[in-house]
């Protein structure tokens, strides 16, 4: 089965993978009510990654069906080349998958909403920090935001992922905190 989601809606038939979620959008064209090109934590996250990969062969990003929330659109992953790997809706696989290749040797780098970790707790404990996997995983999409649905409030992931033995969970204030805690956990 292959669902195809915007079908009767030209702008989102147009860009599939921008309308997986929008902000709010003009109906009549598609295009966002507010744009901004101010630096943002997707944005800061993506040059980020971008910058490792360039400066790093052997650094792996994985991701779970979600590289929009970090930034890692179309041209982003091509750009990735085989440096970027996609398991699809499967965060167990991603955790795993993370798991194994950082315990291989590999720097491996795992961006995934926060609000979808529950599918891998079980890896998470098992596969991550029983085995002291020196992965880096970024949470995305955290804390409580404006968001109207219940499957999209981040707030679940600092109780879940802190309950488990053997994983350092840093939470930074600003973009600056950020980048030196990822700088940390990549060394």
């Amino acid at each position: 089965m292959n669902t195809q989601k915007g079908e009767g809606y030209a702008p989102a038939e147009a860009h599939r993978e921008e309308f997986h979620f929008s902000a709010p959008y003009d109906v009549a064209d598609g295009e966002p009510l507010q744009q901004s090109n101010e630096p943002n934590y997707i944005t800061d996250t993506r040059d980020y990654l971008l910058r490792k990969v360039k400066e790093n062969p052997e650094l792996l990003i994985i991701s779970s069906a979600t590289p929009e929330v970090f930034g890692f659109m179309e041209k982003e992953r091509k750009a990735c080349g085989n440096q970027y790997v996609d398991v699809a809706i499967a965060e167990q696989t991603g955790v795993s998958t993370t798991a194994g290749a950082a315990r291989g040797g590999a720097k491996v780098i795992y961006p995934v909403m926060a609000t979808f970790l529950q599918r891998a707790y079980d890896q998470l404990e098992q596969d991550w920090a029983m085995d002291n996997s020196p992965a880096v995983m970024l949470v995305m999409g955290t804390g409580i935001r404006a968001l109207t649905d219940l499957t999209h409030l981040g707030f679940w992931d600092i109780p879940m992922i802190t309950s488990i033995p053997e994983i350092v969970y840093l939470a930074p204030t600003n973009v600056e905190e950020y980048f030196a805690m990822m700088d940390w956990a990549l060394n």
